[in-house]
């Protein structure tokens, strides 16, 4: 069995996981007003985002094999979904929207300070 399989239910598990844990935080009375900060949202401030990149990883390496010389163009789809989502669209769109909305909050930046930004492990 190659490496890609567990590589993508991992980050399958894990954006799913932390989706869920989202929609459960923001249908709490107030969820709204305030950033997620539990469960794998206490690890990482884009646990979902991790879990998306190493799904299409996952998919890459069980690809593989079997790509010969066209593995270099196999990486193109997971390398460019890693660019947009870590420079363009994903995590600096949400990163200065937070920041609009707490930024002067001294517990958002304590927050900040002891998450990581992507991968969920503790700092």
């Amino acid at each position: 069995m190659t490496i890609g399989l567990p590589v993508w239910a991992a980050g399958l598990t894990i954006e799913t996981v932390a989706d869920a844990q989202k929609f459960r935080f923001k249908s709490q009375p107030g969820g709204g007003a305030h950033w997620v900060d539990t469960g794998l949202w206490s690890l990482s401030r884009h646990p979902n985002y991790f879990g998306e990149i190493l799904c299409w990883w996952g998919v890459f390496l069980f690809a593989w094999p079997d790509l010969g010389r066209w593995a270099l163009l196999g990486m193109v789809g997971p390398t460019t979904l890693t660019a947009i989502l870590l420079f363009f669209t994903g995590i600096p769109t949400l990163e200065r929207s937070a920041r609009e909305k707490w930024g002067e909050d001294p517990a958002y930046e304590a927050y900040r300070e002891r998450t990581r930004m992507l991968v969920p492990w503790p700092k």
